[in-house]
């Protein structure tokens, strides 16, 4: 992050979190790396009192909406911990899926990934700075998230939101549980017992049944039908076997 650019850890504010990998490369291209950072996700919020609200992954940065308090009543967790936690942790489950690739195929795919791969000394996952946006209303809230799920189409690599498991936009849509969970039931600009302090949410608060603006966001309905996400079941053992091995391995020293 630049640095006239400063972090502002406010009560009830939501952030907006937007990350990118060293030199932007593009690490993230095997089902294995997206889901070690599903799992670095899970440990953090295991770890610290927060609350996901929203994330995407593309191939060489990710976008984060969270909020770093649980209850309005309990400390705010510094947002420079939250990135802290997440980066250190979403590093070495990554590069141990990238090992995993590199295990099976003696290949990462491009040359700017082997040149990293086969590079001596530190072998660095993310960019040492990165983006953080305070949202306080609800309009910004639902823009940031409509931005995120809206972020793979832009991009060209699928035609539908839906198309793109590593977002939060399945959860939201067909309470798609299958990856992750996010921390917001989507009703209204109230957070699990945290309501942002900022001017009243817009007049008769958020239609429940209609999707945001872009089209990429809505509220889950009552009652809606749950749809099975389609992942294959190797996807959902391997994080099940990532994340047991980055829980006991976490800490120790990488080398790819």
């Amino acid at each position: 992050m630049p640095s006239r650019l400063h972090r502002h850890d406010e009560a009830g504010h939501i952030h907006f979190l937007t990350v990118s990998t060293y030199r932007r490369l593009q690490f993230f291209r095997e089902n294995q790396v997206f889901i070690g950072f599903v799992e670095a996700m899970k440990v953090v919020r295991e770890r610290l009192p927060i609350r996901w609200i929203g994330y995407v992954i593309m191939p060489e940065h990710f976008h984060l909406v969270v909020l770093p308090q649980k209850r309005i009543e309990q400390d705010l967790v510094p947002i420079s911990l939250v990135l802290k936690e997440l980066k250190s942790f979403s590093g070495r489950l990554c590069k141990t899926a990238l090992r995993e690739v590199w295990r099976r195929r003696r290949t990462l795919g491009t040359r700017p990934l082997e040149q990293w791969a086969t590079q001596p000394g530190e072998k660095p996952f993310w960019k040492t700075r990165g983006y953080d946006f305070n949202v306080f209303r609800e309009e910004a809230l639902l823009q940031k998230l409509d931005y995120m799920h809206a972020n793979p189409i832009r991009r060209g690599l699928v035609e539908r939101a839906e198309d793109w498991p590593w977002s939060s936009f399945r959860f939201y849509e067909f309470n798609d549980r299958s990856l992750i969970e996010m921390d917001w039931d989507g009703l209204g600009w109230r957070v699990s017992g945290v309501v942002a302090q900022s001017p009243s949410p817009r007049a008769g608060g958020p239609d429940k049944e209609s999707h945001g603006a872009a089209g990429t966001f809505g509220p889950r309905k009552s009652g809606r039908i749950r749809v099975k996400s389609g992942l294959p079941t190797e996807w959902l053992l391997f994080a099940s076997k990532l994340s047991h091995a980055g829980r006991l391995n976490v800490f120790a020293p990488i080398h790819f």
